[in-house]
């Protein structure tokens, strides 16, 4: 049929002639342009497309489809008709035009002419594989389109329009995403984040595979409640693939695992972050009380001093409690859950003496139910389950890190960042288990 000429960028034709197309920008020495009249001695840049078995280049330098077919009804009842010119970008960035055949359709009247389907989109001047060049900007964190255009600028001297770059980077279909690549391992955490787009919240679901360290399932919601949440994972996680999983502290989460037959685990960060956070409000509390307590007893004092006199109290105080605290984040560090049991016995007998807002936290809200946080110690599920959500933590924090907050303005905008960035952090990921 054809062959390729490996030492010229050339194609040779069937009929053993060079034909060139158009304009082209010479690939050696970019800053010369060649102009040929339409009717000049003729000659074929390499693009891929053209050299696969569904195109030729007619004798008078138009490329054809082999076979060609409408592509609305797919009929073969099809007229040749004149030719277009077709201005396309190859892979340095080099841009050239090239001529294409229209045909019309006798059976549904339609006109089309020759696409590149597999290397560049309908419409589209620039190549699957330049835009994915684009979509790497994106991979490793947010960037503006415009500085997207400079970056584009400065690689391949090229000015694309933001138009292009803001269609490249569009992500298609629904908002939802399952990781088809991965086995299942059983084990899991969920959590959402939440982002405010044009005014409105918009609810970011995820669920991480704690064994094979990967994102299972996205998904973007418009509202966020127990039976959309649910079905999340109902949905993403097979039955048989369900054992167990970790979250947050969330009331509703204890029903909703219960009833799709996981194992939960509450996150011990979020424990400690919760305690302190409560500890810290009592604490402020506390300190407007005993200021209101100095300033009556001692009417003389200054406003400049009651402020040093409040700030070494509290400091002294929260110090106090932060101790304590760690006291008692020890029983996650124990190495069985025997020891944590007996751990937890040891911390009953010893909460009488624990400063009276920490015990008053802990009798109402872990005593009653810590055995939701000891999971990850029981035989079943050891060195498999985790005692907090940090893996997840690390995957929100690469892809939707808090200062990219607020920087989107629609919901397409926004799916579309998070998917190309948790590309980008697989593609990390993958790097360092190799390296």
């Amino acid at each position: 049929m054809y062959d390729q000429n490996n030492c010229l960028p050339y194609l040779i034709l069937e009929d053993g002639t060079y034909k060139f197309v158009g304009d082209y920008k010479d690939p050696v020495r970019h800053d010369e342009i060649c102009e040929m009249e339409d009717n000049s001695f003729q000659i074929i840049l390499p693009i891929e497309a053209i050299l696969d078995e569904n195109y030729f280049v007619n004798s008078e330098g138009v490329i054809e489809y082999r076979k060609p077919f409408c592509n609305n009804c797919n009929s073969h009842d099809i007229i040749k008709k004149d030719s277009n010119w077709k201005e396309l970008f190859l892979e340095p960035g080099v841009p050239i035009r090239v001529k294409v055949k229209r045909y019309y359709c006798n059976k549904c009247k339609k006109k089309f002419q020759v696409e590149f389907e597999k290397y560049y989109e309908k419409f589209c001047n620039f190549s699957n594989s330049f835009k994915d060049k684009i979509v790497k900007c994106r991979e490793h964190g947010w960037m503006s389109l415009r500085n997207i255009k400079r970056q584009i600028k400065d690689w391949f001297g090229i000015d694309i329009s933001h138009e292009s770059i803001r269609k490249a980077l569009l992500v298609d279909g629904d908002f939802y995403f399952f990781n088809d690549d991965v086995k299942l391992s059983g084990y899991y955490v969920y959590d959402e984040q939440w982002e405010k787009v044009s005014g409105n919240w918009i609810y970011y679901l995820v669920i991480f595979d704690l064994i094979n360290n990967v994102p299972v399932a996205l998904a973007l919601s418009e509202k966020l409640s127990y039976d959309i949440i649910k079905n999340f994972i109902d949905m993403s996680i097979p039955f048989k693939d369900r054992i167990a999983i970790v979250t947050d502290l969330k009331s509703e989460y204890d029903e909703i695992m219960s009833e799709l037959n996981f194992v939960h685990q509450h996150c011990t960060f979020h424990l400690e972050k919760n305690i302190k956070s409560n500890m810290e409000k009592k604490i402020n509390k506390d300190m407007v009380n005993y200021r209101f307590e100095l300033k009556n007893t001692h009417p003389e004092y200054s406003e400049e001093y009651l402020d040093e006199l409040i700030k070494e109290e509290k400091e002294e105080v929260k110090s106090e409690m932060w101790e304590y605290i760690a006291d008692f984040m020890e029983l996650f560090k124990q190495s069985t859950f025997d020891e944590a049991i007996e751990y937890v016995n040891f911390l009953k007998d010893e909460i009488t003496y624990y400063p009276e807002h920490l015990a008053e936290y802990l009798k109402k809200n872990f005593f009653p139910e810590y055995r939701k946080y000891l999971r990850f110690l029981e035989k079943d599920y050891k060195d498999k389950l985790e005692s907090t959500n940090n893996k997840l933590e690390n995957f929100n924090g690469n892809t939707m890190p808090k200062y990219e907050k607020r920087s989107y303005r629609t919901k397409r905008g926004l799916w579309s960042a998070l998917m190309h960035k948790k590309d980008g952090w697989t593609i990390r990921r993958n790097e360092d288990l190799t390296n």
